[in-house]
């Protein structure tokens, strides 16, 4: 059974390695629920083993959870991502919530 958000026992940490289907790349996830255009959510956002961050957006893959055919390496697990899990709901609904630039550049804040 492949995780998906909402699913605590199969959530993917940060850190995890995984194969897509249909391609043999490895890519490592680097965030949760990215925001690809208002009201549209990826369960995961990704760069591509072993090249990593690059200052490109094309760079960056989201995919979701049913995309996932194999979990080459486990991210780091502890408390803090025992709570995350526990609270995948609220999670969801933030990913969800439109975003508006801040006009000092220090990133987007929730209107």
């Amino acid at each position: 059974m492949n995780p998906v958000i909402g699913d605590k026992e199969h959530f993917y940490p940060l850190g995890t390695a995984v194969r897509l289907k249909n391609n043999s790349d490895i890519f490592v996830i680097i965030g949760l629920m990215p925001q690809l255009t208002e009201g549209v959510v990826a369960d995961y956002l990704a760069v591509r083993y072993p090249c990593g961050y690059e200052a490109s957006p094309e760079s960056q893959f989201a995919f979701n959870a049913e995309s996932v055919a194999e979990v080459v390496a486990d991210g780091y697990r502890d408390e803090g991502f025992n709570r995350l899990k526990e609270n995948l709901s609220q999670l969801e609904q933030l990913a969800r919530t439109p975003v508006k630039p801040v006009a000092s550049g220090k990133g987007p804040i929730l209107e």
